[in-house]
């Protein structure tokens, strides 16, 4: 098994393991996946992480990108059986740079217009 951000020599690699329901969620063969509830070996367990690289851990920690997650998480996933924890920063890692700017030049031109 390799290093979990990769090797010494490789740009580090974002790595996300949800928790979900064993063959259902994640793959059958995850070892931190729960069994579904309707299993006679029902094992309660939660199990998730994310190791993030500088960029990705910078782009989650950015208000704006969380502001339009947020948005996006509510106006989109509220009537699916979603966990925000999970959802929301994989959202937020997914919107375009784009975006992002076009939210913050909003932002700054809002401020410049209120009294």
């Amino acid at each position: 098994m390799g290093p979990v951000l990769g090797a010494p020599d490789a740009a580090p690699r974002t790595r996300i393991c949800p928790a979900g329901v064993r063959g259902l969620d994640v793959p059958f063969d995850c070892p931190h996946g729960i069994e579904p509830h309707w299993s006679r070996s029902l094992l309660l367990k939660h199990h998730q992480w994310m190791a993030l690289n500088r960029a990705h851990a910078s782009r989650l920690s950015d208000p704006v990108a969380l502001r339009v997650a947020v948005a996006i998480f509510q106006e989109w996933y509220l009537g699916e059986p979603l966990c925000s924890d999970e959802v929301l920063p994989l959202l937020a890692l997914a919107i375009p740079e784009a975006i992002l700017e076009t939210e913050r030049l909003r932002n700054a031109t809002s401020r410049d217009v209120e009294p």
